[in-house]
């Protein structure tokens, strides 16, 4: 069964598992009305998570053609700045990297999203613009 990546006008992602991009739209209504959406049909999905003592999981890594499919395809601007961002000898983002960083996250959050036309939500969550993630995700 495909999965199909969504990524969200807020930057947020999701994947789900659906035969097709309609039945994907139809799960993703539980977050948020997906018409107004980018879905991505991907090829290969694999994420690693680290549970934390108190509950959480953070620090998500992805598989490399995972990765390659986000950075690339729904976070183009922070991909490459990703690329370009200096850091220091611990590999932290140096002020001019956190900066660099700052203004690709900004840009991303503000560019348009390319949204097929689709067929109307089916619940009502869906028919509102909230959106939530359904486990918490800390980063390192």
């Amino acid at each position: 069964m495909p999965m199909f990546m969504c990524r969200w006008p807020n930057g947020s992602l999701s994947f789900v598992f659906a035969a097709k991009e309609d039945d994907a739209i139809c799960q993703l209504d539980e977050l948020g009305n997906a018409e107004l959406a980018e879905l991505t049909r991907i090829k290969h999905f694999m994420i690693d998570l680290e549970l934390t003592e108190k509950g959480d999981l953070k620090s998500p890594e992805f598989g490399e053609e995972t990765s390659a499919v986000v950075w690339e395809r729904a976070f183009p601007y922070v991909g490459a700045a990703r690329e370009e961002a200096s850091i220091d000898k611990n590999l932290n983002l140096t002020p001019e990297g956190e900066d660099l960083m700052r203004k690709a996250v900004s840009k991303e959050k503000s560019r348009p999203l390319r949204i097929k036309s689709r067929k109307g939500v089916e619940t009502e969550l869906g028919k509102g613009t909230v959106f939530r993630l359904l486990l918490p995700l800390q980063q390192a």
